[in-house]
């Protein structure tokens, strides 16, 4: 099932962009994702701080972080490419 997320890279300088440009494409190169990088990288605009209780969630509520990292299947994946990362 694909999750429909609105997923941006917000960046702040035109170097950044550069950066972000360069690290996708190693990204892309590296073979890691079966699919295109498709996340676009935009300009930064008006920024909304998360409330509090959003802050440090891994800290906060270590267990619901927990459920979420195995349920998303994220903790499968970056055990499968761990090696690749470095």
């Amino acid at each position: 099932m694909d999750l429909l997320i609105d997923q941006k890279f917000f960046i702040l300088h035109k170097q950044k962009k550069e950066e972000a440009e360069q690290s996708k494409a190693e990204l892309e190169a590296s073979k890691i994702f079966k699919k295109p990088i498709v996340v676009p990288i935009s300009p930064a605009q008006t920024f909304y701080p998360a409330e509090d209780y959003h802050q440090d969630f891994h800290r906060k509520e270590p267990d619901h972080y927990q459920n979420f990292y195995r349920g998303s299947g994220r903790k499968k994946f970056v055990e499968a490419v761990k090696d690749k990362l470095n």
